[in-house]
């Protein structure tokens, strides 16, 4: 819960101090988050794959060069026995277009950090009463993909990404957003 908390404070000082740049941007994608540890999730009798959705902010420092911040949330996945597994994740990452004068411009490449927290719920009833039983871990992992820039005008585009997250809570996730500049 400290890191989310840690997290937000930082996207917010983040969305906060870029907002007066001219570079600054604000989005929002939507998530399909293909989990990598297969054996944890078929153990619970859980989905493989999450749902969810990612508001974002950031700032293109130049044509090559631009940073982000996002927060994923992910709609809840229920397993065997009435179990629920719920996971959120935030990133800081660095984009990257290397293309900036032939004709693939708006391909860029992304590499930085995901912060993922994931809880698991289960109600249990021992025939006298039912308890609750609950868990929750967060994984730091690091992230590297690509994604399109289509402009839709001077300052809307739409942008579908693909990234790959290490470690015990990782996989990849594809999103399809969108980014408004100011």
């Amino acid at each position: 819960m400290r890191v989310r908390a840690f997290a937000v404070v930082m996207v917010l000082m983040f969305a906060a101090t870029s907002a007066f740049a001219g570079g600054f941007w604000v989005g929002a994608g939507a998530d399909v988050f293909l989990f990598g540890d297969s054996d944890v999730i078929d153990a619970g009798g859980f989905s493989s794959t999450f749902i969810g959705f990612t508001p974002k902010v950031g700032y293109q420092i130049n044509d090559m060069w631009g940073v982000n911040a996002g927060y994923k949330y992910f709609l809840a996945n229920e397993g065997d026995g009435g179990a629920e597994w719920t996971q959120t994740a935030i990133h800081i990452a660095g984009n990257f277009a290397p293309f900036k004068d032939g004709g693939i411009k708006p391909l860029y490449f992304i590499a930085g950090l995901d912060m993922v927290t994931y809880e698991f719920e289960q109600e249990i009833n021992f025939g006298f009463g039912t308890t609750t039983v609950s868990a929750d871990d967060s994984e730091t992992g690091i992230l590297f993909g690509a994604g399109y820039d289509w402009m839709m005008g001077d300052k809307f585009s739409i942008n579908p990404e693909v990234t790959y997250v290490t470690g015990d809570a990782g996989g990849i996730n594809i999103e399809v957003g969108c980014r408004y500049r100011f």
